[in-house]
């Protein structure tokens, strides 16, 4: 059996004006694996935390931030 872990975005209009939505509908699946594997396959996929308020913000997201 594997197990995965759905890594959902966090993103919200503020973060990213354009967005059509509430919030962002980005995920990222990971196999279950120790806490510091899915930590680098999390950051080698572009994601990040956000470490104000801990958010996880997909790759779209994090661009939209940079650009403003």
């Amino acid at each position: 059996m594997t197990w995965r872990i759905l890594v959902c975005c966090d993103g919200t209009p503020a973060d990213r004006p354009l967005m059509a939505l509430e919030s962002c509908r980005a995920f990222l699946s990971l196999r279950l694996a120790d806490a510091d594997a899915m930590t680098a396959e999390v950051n080698a996929a572009g994601w990040r935390v956000r470490e104000e308020d801990g958010a996880h913000l997909c790759p779209a997201c994090l661009r939209a931030i940079l650009a403003a």
